[in-house]
């Protein structure tokens, strides 16, 4: 039964660094891992995550939510059902995907920023999809761990980067992510409507060192359990 590390949070967070942090944890704990990252990771995945991620496909957001779903489906036969490993780690899953997309579609309806409706439908949606249709009954326990920082952190490193499709979406983009990131009963929702055992820690990625103290206390837990 796979055990699910998974990194999320807006783009710019410091997702790569928080990874590398926890794979060192997980050493001197002596517990094995994998890492893979969605979309991608399958031979299909990364032919997924290639279209994904391109400015010249112009996808519509249904058309990514599609790709996302494919991509799970072959992640979850290829790589995590078959793990031996103690944990995998992942760069981003589900909840990734229900608040990029249900903000995509958001703006592709031509809303404003407090319509709940057209985000609320969408993400019902997008989680059936995911979540609901998708047999999670090989996976014994999914750990979110959601990172933030300062949005003028965010911009910063937003800005210093060649920006792919979606870090390419715009400022009001950006600025809905991180407030449905940051929106505390909408995180809860989607971990209470979950089919597997799952938990749920927020840090802020302010410093090398606090990354450090964070997860060697989170990680200290969570294998101790």
């Amino acid at each position: 039964m796979a055990k699910l590390i998974v990194l999320e949070g807006p783009d710019g967070v410091g997702k790569t660094t928080t990874k590398e942090v926890i794979e060192n944890q997980l050493k001197i704990l002596g517990k094995t891992f994998e890492t893979a990252r969605h979309p991608g990771e399958t031979k299909m995945g990364s032919v997924v995550r290639d279209i994904f991620i391109s400015k010249e496909m112009d996808l519509s957001t249904l058309a990514r939510v599609y790709l996302i779903a494919a991509n799970k489906v072959e992640l979850m036969r290829q790589v995590i059902n078959e793990s031996k490993a103690d944990y995998v780690i992942l760069d981003r899953f589900d909840l990734s995907t229900v608040i990029y997309q249900s903000v995509g579609m958001m703006i592709e309806a031509g809303v404003g920023d407090d319509n709940r409706l057209v985000f609320d439908e969408a993400y019902k949606y997008i989680y059936k999809l995911l979540v609901n249709d998708i047999d999670h009954s090989k996976v014994d326990e999914i750990n979110y761990i959601v990172l933030d920082n300062h949005d003028d952190v965010l911009d910063a490193r937003l800005g210093e980067r060649d920006k792919d499709a979606m870090e390419s979406m715009g400022n009001r983009f950006h600025r809905l992510v991180r407030e449905k990131y940051r929106d505390g009963n909408l995180i809860k929702d989607f971990i209470y409507r979950y089919p597997v055992r799952t938990t749920l820690a927020f840090t802020t990625t302010n410093s090398l060192e606090d990354i450090k103290t964070d997860m060697e206390l989170h990680l200290g837990t969570l294998v101790g359990r």
